[in-house]
């Protein structure tokens, strides 16, 4: 019978964290995005149909506010492991808004091996990053 090391079963129970955490994450995101586009189409609708322009001008600034604060919150949550190092590491905002990326992964360059790779994306530890 094989046993499972303490260290792998702690491992495990972070990576569990991390993607729940994640997804907490990734489903504000969604949530606020979808109202700021609902806020956006019903707006422009008014304006073309009822040539009312006033709703979108007042709802652009709130939409753009919005944009920036979930792209802080975003940037502030994640942290990226280094496909080459296994060094976590948190990007510039610009490097994070900027780089490549798929859903889960980054093209970054680590901040302790200074190589650019596709890192993986992770919850970012409050007290770390």
């Amino acid at each position: 019978m094989t046993t499972i090391p303490v260290n792998s079963i702690k491992d495990i129970e972070s990576m569990m964290k991390n993607k729940k955490g994640l997804r907490k994450v990734h489903g504000t995101m969604l949530a606020v995005g979808i109202i700021m586009s609902a806020a956006n189409v019903s707006t422009i609708a008014v304006w073309i149909v009822k040539d009312i322009w006033l709703p979108f001008a007042i709802s652009m600034p709130i939409v753009i506010v919005l944009g920036v604060i979930l792209t802080r919150m975003y940037h502030r949550n994640t942290a990226y492991i280094c496909a080459s190092c296994n060094a976590t590491f948190q990007p510039t905002i610009w490097n994070h808004i900027f780089s490549a990326h798929t859903p889960k992964a980054r093209k970054l360059t680590c901040s302790s091996c200074c190589k650019k790779d596709w890192c993986i994306e992770t919850l970012a530890e409050k007290n770390n990053v």
